[in-house]
């Protein structure tokens, strides 16, 4: 994220793209490069983005998924 530009039109584009398929995609974030200053800042705010969008939650959510299979999960936790 650029220092100038505003943490709060960043974190919406963010979270969408990390959440969507609840981030198992190819293009999903999994790293940001942000400005000291702002980290807490964009912690905050994506924080507060990501509880809008599920407000019931991830666990248990019908709107959220999950990995496919134990199999998988275990491939991942490896990572």
């Amino acid at each position: 994220i650029h220092e100038s530009f505003p943490i709060k039109d960043a974190v919406p584009r963010i979270a969408f793209g990390k959440c969507w398929n609840a981030g198992q995609t190819c293009v999903a974030p999994d790293h940001l490069l942000c400005p000291r200053g702002k980290v807490d800042e964009f912690v905050r705010e994506f924080t507060a983005q990501v509880s809008s969008m599920y407000p019931s939650g991830l666990l248990n959510n019908p709107d959220y998924t999950s990995v496919v299979n134990s199999k998988q999960y275990t491939r991942i936790q490896g990572y």
